[in-house]
């Protein structure tokens, strides 16, 4: 069996619950469980009950592990074997084939009759599952094109998009999230996709699930949101994406905590800022608001008791912003060519100081109005 692939066992998320992500040591999240499923471990027997330790040739398991395409078809042909034939763990040739790549093999025992959407193994999963762990792209494209059905879950309540996202491959997942399934599909534990993603500080796919309109605010079986599992990983770029897209800062767990309740528990405070200050936000979530963004937009009241027509428009500040210096430079100029420069040194100074009142108050008399009205 050396230097044969076996599938691997999935993540569970019941390892990184909140009560052991608080837990004494917070330095850093429990790691992801990868360990092989326990139907890897003994060498598979064909349907006659002939182990590969004494027959190997005799073996469709380990031929299509192998992607041995002559051999499964010289088993095949001769009656030896079916392409539905299962080992003693009730695993088929195709999901051998799926978990190693083998697009040839895979291709092959369909069209011998192989059941695309088997469930075998200890996790009861399908061939496309298997393949999901490791994101083969065309192996789950095949199985796809042939009717599997990637809605289905195992025992621990994943399904291929699930998988795929654990698998932080990102085509895969791009072609997923266009087949008809739920983006917001929660696991036995109420997990989704984009918590998995933000809790592995994977940014390109929280990045394309949310663009795929994955919810920032669902949360899990423990009041867990997306923001919070990003705030595990301590990824700034996930946490900074989860904001944009309108996360709730303020949401809390089943235990009362915010994200940032957790960050600072976790030790990953710093990175919750730099997320905060690169996306534009304040520590309260709200956005900051830009130098000229407000400047003038004050039209409706005026805090002096003014009505709509004292207002300035927000056009009219922007052209004094950026207009008004032009012409007064072109005044000093011409100031200083006509007169002499006794006197047109003391007129130009005046224009100066003339055109920076003028700006001060179009710009910060009536945006300080607009902050605090």
């Amino acid at each position: 069996m050396a230097g044969i692939l076996s599938p691997k066992s999935d993540q569970t998320l019941s390892s990184i619950n909140p009560a052991t992500a608080v837990a004494s040591d917070l330095s850093a999240p429990p790691p992801l469980q990868r360990t092989p499923p326990t139907e890897a471990v003994r060498p598979p027997t064909d349907r006659h009950g002939i182990s590969n330790e004494y027959y190997p040739q005799l073996n469709i398991f380990i031929a299509a592990q192998r992607g041995d395409l002559n051999l499964i078809r010289e088993l095949i042909e001769s009656g030896r074997a079916r392409a539905t034939d299962r080992d003693e763990q009730n695993i088929t040739p195709l999901h051998w084939a799926a978990i190693n790549a083998q697009v040839s093999a895979c291709r092959y025992l369909l069209e011998q009759g192989a059941e695309v959407d088997a469930l075998g193994g200890d996790l009861v999963a399908t061939p496309m599952q298997w393949a999901a762990r490791n994101g083969y792209l065309y192996v789950i494209q095949l199985l796809i094109a042939h009717g599997a059905d990637p809605n289905i879950r195992d025992t621990q309540g994943y399904n291929t998009l699930h998988l795929v996202t654990h698998s932080s491959s990102i085509m895969p997942l791009l072609y997923l999230l266009h087949q008809p399934l739920s983006v917001d599909e929660r696991d036995s534990a109420g997990h989704t996709a984009l918590m998995w993603a933000a809790y592995q500080g994977d940014a390109l796919s929280v990045d394309l699930l949310l663009k795929h309109g994955a919810n920032p605010n669902s949360r899990d079986d423990s009041g867990l949101t997306p923001l919070h599992w990003a705030v595990v990983r301590g990824n700034k770029v996930c946490i900074r994406r989860l904001f944009e897209k309108g996360a709730e800062i303020h949401a809390k767990d089943n235990e009362g905590r915010t994200a940032r309740d957790m960050a600072v528990e976790l030790k990953s405070l710093g990175a919750w800022k730099r997320a905060l200050e690169e996306g534009g936000f304040t520590e309260d979530g709200s956005k900051r608001k830009k130098p000229l963004s407000d400047v003038g937009a004050l039209t409706e009241w005026d805090p002096r008791g003014g009505t709509k027509a004292d207002g300035v428009p927000q056009r009219n500040t922007k052209l004094s912003v950026f207009i008004m210096p032009t012409i007064f430079l072109y005044m000093i100029f011409m100031t200083l060519t006509i007169l002499p420069w006794y006197t047109g040194t003391i007129l130009a100074m005046a224009e100066f100081f003339g055109m920076h009142h003028v700006r001060r108050f179009a710009v910060l008399r009536f945006a300080c109005l607009n902050i605090s009205f």
